[in-house]
């Protein structure tokens, strides 16, 4: 039964995983079309400091050959994830190139849209055993609520939520350039709106917080875990529209939360494990 729920979980999000993976190439920023690029050193995120000690991010970009090679070679393993997640050596390739992937495009444009859940997601396949994967799998649960969550602490308290034109100077910042190059829209008629409106522009950016509060409550109960997963769908859709930052690697991660219950709940899960083997 553990084999068939898992199963049949991850199968699904290794599908919303692939077209996250199909839209970003699509889109013209696989490795294949960076070859050329300068890249950007982030010493002060550790999450980098090995590959670059290694000095892999270059050597993925160094020929055309070799990012198209790699970027055919992971889209391959992600297929194969979907036909059958249970494969511990997919699982392990896939996780560390997805890893090398999310750290190439991430020293490249200098930020983290490129999100960390499209490796994170894949950490329970690493392991063979169901109970293993189970174990991974509460652990990348606990850290998604605490990823989310800590967001909007820190935006309590850093205080920003007190400065009701927060927003609008971010929007101004952020689409200066559009302006100024004459992008015309309706994102752009958006982005004016929510500059001139500053009172609308506060109540959205207050929700926002609430909508990533919201994923301290999975510290206590799984009951609303699916809520919580339409809660940070609706943050990161409202955060595309508004600051142009796609969710695009970071969805299969978010909807882990919608299988959590019926992976964790009657199934021999870390906690369980743990108290029988004590």
């Amino acid at each position: 039964m553990e084999n068939r729920n898992f199963h049949y979980a991850y199968r699904i999000l290794m599908g919303i995983l692939l077209v996250e993976y199909l839209i970003i190439q699509l889109s013209g920023v696989g490795l294949h079309a960076l070859v050329g690029n300068p890249l950007f050193s982030l010493p002060a995120d550790p999450v980098s400091w090995l590959p670059f000690l290694a000095a892999i991010p270059g050597i993925l970009l160094w020929n055309l050959t070799g990012a198209w090679f790699f970027d055919i070679f992971l889209l391959l393993i992600l297929v194969a994830l979907f036909l059958n997640p249970l494969r511990q050596l997919p699982g392990i390739v896939g996780c560390i190139l997805s890893f090398l992937f999310f750290v190439t495009m991430m020293s490249r444009h200098i930020h983290w849209n490129f999100q960390e859940g499209m490796f994170i997601v894949l950490f329970p396949l690493v392991f063979k055993r169901i109970r293993s994967k189970l174990f991974a799998f509460e652990a990348i649960r606990y850290f998604l609520l605490f990823f989310y969550g800590s967001a909007g602490l820190l935006k309590l308290l850093s205080g920003s939520y007190l400065n009701s034109q927060h927003l609008s100077h971010l929007l101004t910042g952020q689409f200066g350039p559009y302006f100024l190059e004459g992008n015309t829209g309706w994102r752009t008629s958006v982005h004016l709106f929510l500059v001139n409106h500053s009172g609308i522009s506060y109540f959205l950016f207050l929700g926002s917080i609430v909508l990533e509060l919201f994923a301290f409550v999975g510290f206590f109960t799984r009951r609303f875990d699916p809520f919580i997963a339409l809660s940070l769908l609706l943050f990161h859709l409202a955060d595309w529209v508004i600051m142009d930052i796609a969710p695009f690697g970071q969805l299969a991660f978010i909807c882990l939360l919608f299988f959590s219950r019926s992976l964790l709940r009657n199934s021999s899960t870390a906690g369980d494990f743990a108290i029988r083997n004590a």
